[in-house]
């Protein structure tokens, strides 16, 4: 497992095209990669990652609204599941702390 900051992140709906609020042990973010091209900036690629609380930490997810950015530490792990008789994987971070990032200031989340 590595560890892991993304210092930049989105969420994301829990289940798509849902207004339902996210659980209280999980969410999904978004991390947006951009290039500067002119005058403005243009998104070259996304990492979609599934958050959930870290060993022995407790985080009620469901205070974190959709298209909130948050900043998330924690450990990177690949969780396997299997549907049909297909296997997919889902990047998940093992959150130790995720806080609320309102224009450039860090506000605690947990």
């Amino acid at each position: 497992m590595a560890e892991i900051i993304v210092t930049n992140a989105f969420v994301q709906e829990w289940k798509r095209d849902s207004n339902e609020s996210n659980p209280d042990w999980g969410m999904k973010v978004v991390e947006h990669h951009q290039k500067k091209e002119g005058d403005g900036w243009v998104t070259v690629g996304r990492i979609y990652f599934t958050v959930k609380s870290g060993w022995d930490v407790k985080i009620d997810f469901r205070n974190f609204k959709k298209g909130g950015r948050v900043r998330i530490a924690g450990k990177l792990v690949t969780e396997s599941r299997e549907y049909e008789g297909k296997t997919y994987n889902t990047l998940t971070i093992k959150a130790t702390s995720v806080d609320v990032v309102q224009a450039g200031n860090i506000v605690t989340g947990k």
